[in-house]
């Protein structure tokens, strides 16, 4: 049946455009304030002038907030499990809140430097 080979096309096309959004995301800058270390690339050190000089002082002390590269996974997470309709308005209400509703990122707050990041990324032509 022809329809359902046109609903396979088009489920896959939307696959491959998440991705590709997702792809850009994990692509934008790491936070220029940490050091990676080169035994893991999820841990990093940093000054601890660079912790405690945060606007936010309720999540300075979360690695979350600074390590960009895990905020940028939970993004791609968020858009892979986001209904085609629902991407940009879930990425959006991210740069609005700061935050997401999922229930593993609900108590962490993304860094301001990530959402200018991702605001930047969402309003490219």
């Amino acid at each position: 049946m022809k329809e359902l080979n046109d609903i396979q096309a088009c489920s896959d096309k939307i696959h491959r455009l998440k991705k590709a959004i997702a792809d850009e995301i994990l692509q934008l800058p790491d936070n220029p304030n940490i050091r990676r270390l080169p035994t893991n690339p999820h841990a990093f050190v940093m000054r601890s002038k660079d912790v405690f000089n945060v606007d936010n002082k309720y999540d300075r002390i979360d690695v979350f907030f600074h390590d960009f590269k895990a905020q940028y996974e939970a993004l791609a997470k968020i858009i892979e499990h986001s209904t085609p309709e629902n991407v940009l308005k879930n990425l959006q209400k991210v740069v609005e809140t700061g935050r997401h509703t999922q229930a593993s990122l609900a108590h962490h707050h993304f860094n301001p430097a990530v959402l200018k990041h991702l605001k930047a990324l969402i309003e490219a032509d």
